[in-house]
């Protein structure tokens, strides 16, 4: 079992390092390219260290031993650096960034007579580790989940506010909504809960499973796979588009996990501009049925109008109190419906009826068409809901 994990380590860190390289020559998001190709190197280096040492080659190469022992503080930073790269929340790197480091440089700091040692006293040392830890290790050990858990939570809040911003934004957001980043940030958290299991099973009940180091270094190499599987396809999100004409109403960076923070705290509009902006919304949205077009985005919409997007935007929220994303959709949705009551319907299938509705994927449009109606699309046109009653005029002498 020990020999099949050992080449799965290595297969899983070469792997790694391919993806490195594929990276760092990618065009699109550069910056967050960089920073993830820093992060699946330095997890690549930790499974060949893994592999290292199970193999006990530590015995004959001494030196190469716990040079991945502080990795675990920069996993957390990088990843957390590469949320916010790839949503647009940073642009680029900046030297402030390196503030996210200094745990690591003072461990590094710190353990660094370590690596002096000579050959014999580091393998005395291991043994030492293996059989009865020094206490500041222990705390360091304790340490490093603490951290990792940290930093998962703050690139959790990160995809959060994309995922609002986007909403806000565009009335399609299949392609950057950024699903896999947060199935990637739960994975992450699974693998630092297993670390700690793995700290309070040695630290609390001196139980020091081997299993646990396989379960960590195993989920490490299926992370490093599905990087290389799903990063690679993720395409460029958050246009200017996005990214800058939501921010100057001081709301669009508001934080969705804070509670009570009032949105557009600032607004410009004055009473009677935000009714002629809705106005004009609502007519334009029934007469000239801009929904239809899939691509449909604040900015696009905002142009025909005339207006702001940020204005737009405070008004769909305010006014309607709908993000843009609901608010074009249930348009769609309606249209969907209205389209379902021509006689010649039956000719179309529901998937044609959706995209000329303004739909993009099936997906979306089922869910959409569900969460709004509380059927499905099948179920709506083979048991479509009675029309409402038109109300009947009160004759003379008659109340209400």
């Amino acid at each position: 079992m020990t020999s099949i994990l050992i080449h799965v380590f290595l297969l899983a860190g070469i792997q790694g390092f391919l993806l490195v390289i594929l990276l760092f020559t990618r065009g699109a998001n550069k910056a967050a390219n960089v920073v993830l190709g820093i992060l699946v190197g330095t997890l690549s280096l930790d499974l060949l260290q893994a592999a290292y040492t199970l193999s006990h080659m530590y015995e004959e190469y001494p030196h190469l031993m716990g040079i991945t022992y502080n990795f675990p503080f920069l996993y957390g930073p990088f990843f957390y650096l590469y949320a916010r790269l790839l949503t647009s929340e940073q642009r680029r790197l900046e030297r402030k960034n390196l503030l996210h480091f200094l745990p690591f440089l003072l461990l590094v700091a710190y353990t660094c007579p370590v690596y002096f040692m000579s050959g014999a006293e580091k393998i005395q040392f291991i043994h030492l580790m293996n059989t009865s830890r020094p206490l500041q290790y222990a705390i360091i050990d304790h340490l490093k989940p603490v951290h990792g858990f940290i930093y998962t939570v703050l690139a959790s809040r990160v995809v959060a506010r994309h995922n609002r911003r986007i909403r806000d934004a565009f009335s399609n957001i299949d392609r950057i909504n950024l699903l896999w980043l947060q199935s990637l940030t739960a994975a992450v958290a699974i693998i630092w809960s297993i670390v700690v299991g793995s700290v309070i099973a040695g630290s609390f009940f001196n139980l020091h499973f081997s299993g646990f180091d396989y379960a960590i270094y195993f989920s490490v190499s299926i992370l490093i796979y599905a990087i290389g599987y799903i990063g690679l396809l993720q395409p460029a999100v958050l246009r200017q588009e996005a990214g800058e004409q939501l921010r100057p109403g001081g709301n669009a960076d508001r934080d969705p996990l804070e509670e009570g923070v009032p949105r557009y705290t600032k607004s410009g509009l004055a009473g009677g501009t935000s009714d002629e902006i809705q106005r004009s919304l609502t007519r334009m949205m029934e007469q000239e049925r801009p929904y239809l077009d899939g691509d449909l985005t604040l900015g696009k919409l905002a142009g025909m109008l005339s207006v702001s997007p940020h204005n737009l935007s405070e008004v769909i929220n305010t006014r309607m109190n709908m993000n843009f994303y609901d608010f074009v959709n249930a348009y769609r949705v309606n249209e969907v419906k209205r389209r379902l009551q021509d006689p010649d319907a039956e000719k179309f299938s529901l998937l044609s009826i959706a995209f000329d509705s303004g739909f993009k994927s099936k997906t979306s449009f089922n869910a959409i068409f569900k969460k709004q109606t509380q059927m499905t699309p099948s179920q709506y046109r083979n048991h479509p809901p009675p029309p409402a009653p038109t109300p009947r005029t009160l004759q003379r002498g008659e109340t209400g």
